[in-house]
């Protein structure tokens, strides 16, 4: 009789099996999963890269298949690996679940999520959707403990599954491969293309003396240093380009502003329990009805808001009508120090805006990979896969170490200050940071 395949096609890694493991199937068609459909994965960057529309969905899916890809060409190597199926199939779990947990935008809708609660943490809810819901029944029918995912999502793992919560999360690891090689696809852009083959073959499980902290990692031997430099090139310049691109930035930071103005206005005339309900801590079930179609139809009710500042943002998100920006250096922005600073916000106001919303300040800073420091040994904050290591005789050496490329590129941080303010309040802002 011939095995029923269920084969997802998908643009970045051909076919895609989700009936290799029955859970797997099960747990695609539950509606938890279901819903990352209407999740974009990039959140509001559309607006910049037109086809930059894809999912949760499809990347949770990739970042399942490139689990497997790296788990099998890893594992293929050793004489004998303890436990193999079981890690595999529960690594596959961990990676397709990850993201479940997401709110609507990425992170735009996190600020007002539980704000009368604490801080909503994605990866907390996450959890929260694999050990209390459909999800923990269809795990426990197969004989998994929901709880093991979790540890997993969380780095609360032995030793024996190092490796396992290397590949899903880490400087090199699943998540990290599909969205970079997804993103750069659908935005169009070609510095996200990765050459996740030669990656896989030429990573390996590293064995050394009893005390060596990296022993049952995954480490890259040296015909894949160059794979490993195009990799974290093309992170840092998918940062530049993509990430942290000013429009997408100024789209995701309008909708922090527009949850944020309907979550302080009159429920009763902005209707935004029907989606969020503020008021309410969030549960699975709460967060199923969040997701981007939801709040764009908020967005259109907006629209008509008596409240003018709501409805302006509404049609902002919707019509694309971003806030102009200006770019301060992190010296020039100390150097121009807080008298000068602080004038800006009042040009905003005098143009008849509100600074709470109309002047925006976004910061940031992101470096491609984090070199290993031993001294992370004595403050115990050092973790054996946080790091791309090589090996040099019956040693480890860190990558850097090995590759001036990646040397270098450790060291270029993406600290940038963007101030956002309205088209007419540009001039009186450069004139202020210029002078």
């Amino acid at each position: 009789m011939v095995k029923k395949e269920t084969m997802i096609m998908d643009p970045i890694h051909g076919f895609i099996n989700i009936s290799e493991y029955p859970v797997i199937e099960e747990l695609v068609e539950s509606k938890y999963f279901q819903r990352l459909r209407r999740l974009a994965q990039l959140g509001p960057t559309s607006a910049v890269y037109p086809n930059a529309t894809h999912s949760r969905f499809a990347h949770c899916l990739g970042v399942m298949h490139v689990f497997l890809t790296l788990f099998d060409a890893v594992t293929r190597k050793e004489d004998s690996f303890p436990d193999l199926e079981k890690k595999r199939m529960i690594g596959a779990i961990t990676a397709l679940l990850h993201d479940v947990g997401h709110g609507p935008f990425s992170h735009a809708s996190e600020d007002i999520l539980d704000r009368n609660f604490g801080k909503f943490v994605h990866e907390e809810m996450t959890c929260s959707i694999i050990t209390d819901t459909e999800i923990k029944d269809i795990l426990r029918k197969y004989g998994i403990d929901p709880q093991s995912v979790c540890d997993l999502i969380n780095h609360i793992d032995s030793k024996e599954w190092r490796l396992v919560s290397q590949l899903i999360s880490s400087q090199l690891d699943a998540d990290r491969l599909d969205y970079l090689m997804r993103d750069s696809y659908f935005t169009g852009v070609n510095y996200g293309r990765i050459d996740l083959y030669r990656i896989a073959n030429t990573m390996e499980v590293w064995h050394g003396e009893s005390n060596d902290p990296f022993n049952d990692t995954a480490i890259i031997n040296n015909k894949g240093i160059t794979a490993i430099e195009n990799y974290i090139l093309g992170r840092h310049l998918m940062y530049e380009g993509v990430y942290f691109h000013k429009l997408s930035r100024c789209m995701e930071l309008l909708l922090q502003k527009v949850f944020k103005r309907a979550a302080e206005l009159d429920d009763a005339k902005t209707h935004l329990s029907k989606v969020i309900d503020i008021n309410t801590k969030t549960t699975p079930e709460l967060l199923y009805k969040m997701d981007d179609y939801s709040c764009t139809g908020l967005f259109h009710e907006w629209t008509h808001s008596d409240d003018t500042v709501l409805k302006d943002l509404s049609l902002r998100i919707l019509e694309r009508r971003r806030l102009s920006s200006v770019s301060v250096s992190t010296e020039k922005y100390t150097k121009l120090g807080a008298v000068k600073i602080g004038k800006l916000p009042s040009l905003v106001e005098a143009a008849g805006h509100p600074a709470d919303y109309y002047y925006i300040e976004d910061s940031y800073a992101k470096s491609a990979y984090d070199t290993y420091n031993p001294e992370e040994l004595e403050d115990g904050g050092f973790s054996p896969i946080g790091h791309i290591m090589t090996p040099n005789g019956d040693k480890l050496q860190e990558i850097s170490s090995q590759s001036r490329v990646i040397s270098t590129l450790s060291q270029i941080e993406n600290k940038k200050i963007r101030i956002f303010v309205p088209d007419e309040v540009l001039p009186g802002v450069n004139e202020i940071v210029n002078n």
